[in-house]
């Protein structure tokens, strides 16, 4: 998937245990699709929580400033850009959307050409600026809460496979 992802391993114990049930877990493609979707969904949140998966609040932009909304949620292409794709072996979470690079990480805008940016403002105002400096404001991550439920998912499936 191009554009932004993220991955998580699991570790070790986790792994010698999957290792040890070994055929008895049978198909593992729901786990992965599990996992994908539970990260997919939490990405999705953060732009509803306003907040990184390290806990910190995004700064407001400056159309929620001015006009008011939620920050990076005009429409909602961007968060819900962000997608998952499974196989029985690993769950991948990401987006293609060129803007989510941006957003993720912060950063300068420049034009390509070395002139001015011109862009229309959410109050009706128009600006022309050399740069626009972009905070960071992450979205796609896994913090430690995440990861006690992606262990949670992992151990519910291989309760369910011993048990089979």
């Amino acid at each position: 998937m191009a554009g932004l992802s993220d991955k998580v391993e699991l570790d070790r114990e986790d792994i010698r245990r999957l290792d040890q049930l070994g055929d008895r877990l049978g198909d593992t493609r729901p786990l992965m699709a599990a996992i994908g979707g539970f990260v997919r969904d939490v990405a999705r949140g953060r732009f509803r929580e306003q907040k990184g998966p390290d806990g910190k609040p995004w700064t407001k932009s400056l159309r929620a400033q001015l006009v008011g909304g939620t920050t990076l949620v005009d429409r909602g292409l961007l968060r819900d850009s962000y997608i998952d794709r499974t196989t029985a072996t690993e769950a991948v979470v990401g987006t293609a959307d060129i803007r989510a690079r941006i957003h993720h990480f912060g950063g300068v805008i420049r034009s390509r050409s070395g002139g001015k940016l011109a862009f229309g403002l959410a109050d009706g105002g128009f600006a022309v600026v050399s740069q626009v400096t972009m905070p960071a404001r992450p979205a796609l991550g896994v913090n430690d809460a995440d990861r006690v439920e992606i262990r949670a998912l992992v151990a519910d499936f291989v309760e369910m496979g011993a048990a089979a």
